[in-house]
C-alpha cells in the first residue's frame, strides 16, 4: 500500500521513556554533550515521535529497540533517509479503529495488575466506574454510540460531563449531581483514557484537551471561604469515632485534627513528617514548620494544639524514607496519589457525618477545615498578619480577599479591647 504524504515536515525526535522503576520523572530528550549522555545512566529504551513525508499521519513512540543514543542516533538517521517505516529491524506500530467498548476493555487491561502500567486497585476501580459504568452507559442512551472516534466532538465531552451525577447512596441530598472537585478529578482521568487512545493511533486527537473543565463553578467566590460549625466539626469526629473507616480510623482522625487545627492543605498534610513537627521556640508548646506543596514555600511556624500533637504520636508510621518518617504517605505510591486516598477516606468520613442531617454547605471539601482554622482565629481576635503566615500566603492581600468577610468582626473585638484600654487609663487618671 503507498504511503500518501500530509504533512511536509520530516522531522523525528528520540527521547528515552524512563519507566517507573527507574525513579525518573520524565522522558530525556536528544543527549547533546557527552555530559548530558552521561548523566542519563539508566537503561530505558529510547522511542522516537513525530513526523515523515512518507508516513500517512504522526508517529509516536516508535521503539528502536535500544538503550544506546549513538545507536539511536544511527536508527533515527535511517528512518529519516528512508521517509518511510519500511526498515529492518525497526517495527511499525499497529494501527486501528476499535470500539468504545473494546478501548475502555484494553485501557483497563493495561492498567491493572498484570498490565503495563499497573495502578493502584483503588484507582483502577475508579476507573472501572468512570469508563465502564458512566461512559458505556452514555454511548448507549445516546444512539447507540459504538465507533471510538465518534468521541473526538467537544460537544459530546460536554453532554457527558454534564451528565455525571452522585452514585453514592449514602449521600441523600436535594442535589445529585456531583461536587466540583469530584468532578474535576474524574474530568483528569477522562483525560488520560483519551492520551492512552491516542498514543495507540485509536483516535485523531484528544478530545478532553478541547474542553475546559473547571473545578470551581460558584458564582460568588467568596462563598467558597466557609468552615464548619462547631456542632458539625463534631459530627465529624462522631463519625470517625463509629468506626466504620476500618482500620482508617486513626489516620483520618489525625489527619482531619491536623488540617482542622493547623489550617493545612490536604496536599501537605499527607506528606506531613515527623521532622515538620517541632518544638516552638517562644514557649513549651509545638508548631508545624513545613514546606508547602503548592507553593513549595516554608510556611511560618503553625501552632499545634497540644491534644493534636498526642494523636501524632502515637500514630504509628507508615513509612520512612531519606531519614523522615511519615504518617499518611505509603512507602510506593507518589504524593498524589497520596493526597487522593487521603481525599477519599475524610470525604468518607464526610458522608458518614450527614447521613442524618447535611453540613450547611453539603459539598464541603477536606479544604473546608483549613478555613475553619482561619475564621475561628480571625474571630477570636488573632491578629490577620499572623493568621495570613500560618495559612503560608504569599501576601496580606491574599488572606484579605478570601476572608473579607470575617475581618470585621476581628475590627470589632480590636475596637473594643481599644475602648476597654482607654477607659482603664482614663479612670487611672482620674477622669
Amino acid at each position: 500500500m503507498p504511503f500518501q504524504a500530509t504533512s511536509t515536515k520530516n522531522q523525528l525526535t528520540a527521547y528515552r521513556r524512563h519507566i517507573t522503576a527507574c525513579g525518573k520523572t520524565g522522558p530525556t530528550h536528544e543527549p547533546q554533550t557527552k555530559l548530558e549522555r552521561k548523566s542519563d545512566s539508566c537503561d530505558c529504551p529510547i522511542v522516537v515521535s513525530g513526523y515523515l513525508e512518507k508516513h500517512s499521519g504522526r508517529i509516536r513512540h516508535l521503539s528502536l529497540d535500544t538503550n544506546d543514543w549513538t545507536e539511536a542516533a544511527k536508527r533515527k538517521a535511517v528512518l529519516l533517509e528512508r521517509q518511510c517505516l519500511i526498515v529492518p529491524d525497526v517495527p511499525t506500530i499497529a494501527a486501528g479503529v476499535l470500539t468504545v467498548e473494546a478501548a475502555v476493555e484494553r485501557y483497563i487491561e493495561s492498567r491493572g495488575e498484570a498490565g503495563t502500567e499497573p495502578l493502584h486497585h483503588d484507582t483502577l476501580e475508579n476507573y472501572k466506574k468512570l469508563l465502564r459504568c458512566r461512559l458505556l452507559d452514555f454511548c448507549k442512551e445516546n444512539g447507540g454510540i459504538t465507533e471510538l472516534r465518534s468521541l473526538e466532538d467537544v460537544d459530546f465531552i460536554r453532554r457527558f460531563t454534564e451528565s455525571w451525577r452522585n452514585l453514592n447512596p449514602q449521600r441523600t441530598q436535594d442535589d445529585v449531581l456531583l461536587d466540583d472537585y469530584t468532578k474535576f478529578v474524574m474530568f483528569g482521568k477522562l483525560r488520560t483514557f483519551f492520551g492512552f487512545c491516542v498514543n495507540n493511533d485509536w483516535m485523531r486527537s484528544n478530545p478532553a484537551k478541547k474542553f475546559k473543565m473547571k473545578s470551581r463553578q460558584t458564582e460568588d467566590e467568596d462563598e467558597d471561604r466557609h468552615g464548619f460549625e462547631l456542632n458539625e466539626y463534631q459530627r465529624i469526629l462522631d463519625a470517625i469515632a463509629t468506626g466504620k473507616l476500618t482500620g482508617d480510623s486513626p489516620q483520618v482522625l489525625a489527619a482531619v485534627e491536623l488540617m482542622r487545627w493547623a489550617g493545612l492543605r490536604i496536599s501537605d498534610c499527607a506528606k506531613f513528617n515527623d521532622k515538620e513537627l517541632v518544638r516552638s521556640k517562644h514557649g513549651e508548646g509545638w508548631v508545624a514548620s513545613f514546606v508547602q506543596q503548592k507553593t513549595k514555600q516554608r510556611t511560618e511556624a503553625t501552632p499545634v494544639p497540644g491534644h493534636v500533637v498526642k494523636l501524632l504520636q502515637e500514630l504509628p508510621f507508615r513509612c520512612s524514607k531519606n531519614g523522615k518518617s511519615y504518617w499518611f504517605r505509603s512507602g510506593n505510591a507518589d504524593a498524589k496519589t497520596d493526597t487522593s486516598r487521603l481525599r477519599e477516606k475524610v470525604m468518607k468520613a464526610f458522608d458518614l457525618a450527614q447521613v442524618e442531617k447535611p453540613f450547611t454547605y453539603p459539598d464541603s471539601t477536606p479544604h473546608a477545615l483549613r478555613h475553619t482554622m482561619a475564621i475561628q482565629n480571625l474571630n477570636a481576635g488573632v491578629d490577620i498578619k499572623f493568621v495570613s503566615k500560618w495559612l503560608g500566603h504569599k501576601d496580606l492581600a491574599t488572606t484579605i480577599h478570601h476572608y473579607s468577610r470575617w475581618i470585621k468582626t476581628t475590627h470589632e473585638l480590636s475596637e473594643a479591647a481599644a475602648l476597654e484600654s482607654y477607659n482603664k487609663q482614663m479612670a487611672a487618671c482620674g477622669k
